[in-house]
């Protein structure tokens, strides 16, 4: 019987900035949102935010680029109007958000393993799906070297 996809935990973190809906993606993974409907406040001005955090052995951060470094595009804020915030609301966002994620999975590990848990499913069932695919096309290739081997013993 194949395996079904599962959804990964989400839970609702305070933090001294407001609280933020934090998805696990894995022991090492994490998006944390503040939508506008529910922004968090830096500064005294209502911010939507969107982060991508990185568990690297020192606590979640920010998530890396390729080459190691910070990813700042993966930290995304919105005030109200075309404006982003300000360089000090994105290091105060930088400083309190990720602690407070760490805390969290510190003091809740069985969110973390569920989500390593999850995150381990899902990429099953993505090879599952694709070993059918491959399966399927071996199935066809099969078919189509029986038809070249008949015309070529009919020859």
């Amino acid at each position: 019987m194949p395996r079904e996809r599962r959804e990964y935990p989400i839970a609702s973190i305070a933090t001294s900035l407001g609280e933020v809906q934090v998805s696990f993606l894995g022991r090492d993974q994490a998006t944390v949102e503040a939508r506008r409907d529910h922004p968090i406040t830096v500064n005294r001005v209502a911010i939507a935010v969107s982060l991508r955090l990185g568990e690297y052995g020192a606590g979640f951060e920010l998530s890396r680029s390729k080459e190691g470094q910070p990813d700042y595009n993966a930290l995304r804020g919105y005030r109200s109007g075309p404006y982003e915030p300000s360089p000090s609301a994105r290091r105060r966002i930088l400083d309190v958000i990720p602690a407070a994620v760490q805390a969290f999975g510190v003091a809740n590990p069985a969110v973390l393993r569920d989500a390593e848990l999850a995150k381990l499913n899902n990429q099953a069932v993505y090879l599952e799906l694709e070993i059918a695919d491959l399966e399927k096309q071996l199935g066809e290739k099969r078919a189509e070297l029986n038809v070249v081997e008949a015309r070529e013993r009919g020859l």
